[in-house]
């Protein structure tokens, strides 16, 4: 039998080796609390791709307004794009580090 490892992330062996790599969170992110998802923006960093998919809201939070700031916050390092699915209430933030090495 194999145990599940649980880690931090402030554990470095989780963040990638590779600037190639994909940083995803589908519905996840945006269902956490404002100050978690704040603590985890300073990894998106070491990622050479970013993807997001979330619906409008969650509880109290408005995730149309918190991914449109995320976006701007980014802007700087990533290339973004921001698409509405036209059949749901979701949208999808893409992002591609402006630096990835090919």
């Amino acid at each position: 039998n194999k145990l599940i490892g649980f880690y931090s992330l402030s554990d470095q062996e989780i963040l990638p080796k590779s600037s190639r790599s994909l940083f995803m969170a589908t519905f996840s992110l945006s269902e956490m609390p404002l100050q978690s998802r704040l603590e985890i923006e300073e990894i998106y960093q070491h990622f050479g791709y970013l993807f997001f998919a979330y619906n409008s809201s969650f509880g109290v939070e408005d995730n149309e307004i918190y991914f449109s700031e995320l976006k701007q916050r980014l802007a700087s390092n990533f290339e973004l794009h921001l698409i509405k699915d036209k059949h749901r209430r979701v949208w999808f933030l893409f992002g591609k580090r402006l630096s990835v090495d090919k």
